[in-house]
């Protein structure tokens, strides 16, 4: 994981990112509709993410499996 930032905002998709946490270049864990096609980034629930963010820090390796 490369850092996290607890509110970004995407100006490539104009939109919020919360509990942001950055890994693979641009690619994100983030708050958002997890019913709906993200542009690459994962989704997750506000409860989920808030938990991501809290757990991962900066240089953490994390794996993203199908």
């Amino acid at each position: 994981m490369a850092f996290k930032k607890p509110f970004h905002w995407s100006t490539l998709h104009n939109a919020p990112m919360e509990y942001a946490i950055f890994f693979n270049g641009d690619i994100a864990y983030h708050i958002g509709p997890t019913e709906e096609q993200s542009h690459g980034c994962i989704r997750l629930t506000p409860e989920g993410a808030k938990a991501h963010y809290e757990w991962l820090e900066p240089g953490d390796i994390v794996e993203v499996v199908p």
